[in-house]
């Protein structure tokens, strides 16, 4: 019975992060969110498909890094249309770290490759994190309060934790959480 509520709450984890990321690439089509960069999706995209490869690898519950993969390649292909493309060092920075995860998650084990690209994906949002801090957008409280909830799914499920398991869940729950608590909206006195 435990084993059916982790798997359980292994898939509402992944589902919430692909519906969350769904919805968001269908308001951006419908012209009710801005679009972004679509280098920047092409990344997380690229990233998540490295967590999600690596994960596998080490034969851990990959459908949270699925949900993410698919939400990501879908905003990325709504942005192709609406958005612009914009090729910064973050990006560079990305594609370098998805490259060295997958490679040492071949050569060293896929948690090895887990560890960089979780650590990669922390490093390339922090100028996001930085620029929502200094300017709070609030209509991505939802986006980034969902990815959070997702993530803390996935962790329960995946107990007893290991770190091919649960890093990556982990990182999506505090990073995520951290971005709602940066964003919130706050009292003005």
């Amino acid at each position: 019975m435990i084993v059916r509520l982790q798997e359980f709450l292994v898939f509402a984890g992944a589902l919430v992060a692909c519906l969350v990321l769904l919805h968001y690439a269908w308001r951006v089509w419908n012209g009710k969110a801005a679009t972004t960069n679509m280098a920047s999706w092409l990344m997380w995209f690229v990233m998540d498909v490295v967590i999600m490869i690596n994960t596998i690898i080490v034969k851990e519950p990959y459908l949270l890094a699925l949900g993410f993969t698919i939400g990501a390649g879908s905003v990325f292909l709504v942005h192709l249309k609406k958005g612009t493309w914009k090729w910064t060092g973050v990006e560079t920075f990305s594609v370098a770290a998805a490259t060295t995860a997958f490679l040492a998650g071949q050569v060293f084990g896929g948690n090895f490759g887990i560890v960089i690209g979780t650590t990669a994906m922390v490093l390339a949002g922090m100028p996001a994190l930085l620029d929502l801090h200094k300017r709070p957008e609030r209509t991505a409280l939802p986006v980034f309060a969902y990815s959070s909830v997702a993530g803390f799914l996935t962790l329960l499920g995946t107990l007893p934790w290991s770190l091919g398991a649960s890093l990556f869940p982990t990182t999506s729950f505090i990073w995520n959480a951290l971005v709602v608590w940066l964003i919130r909206p706050r009292r003005v006195n």
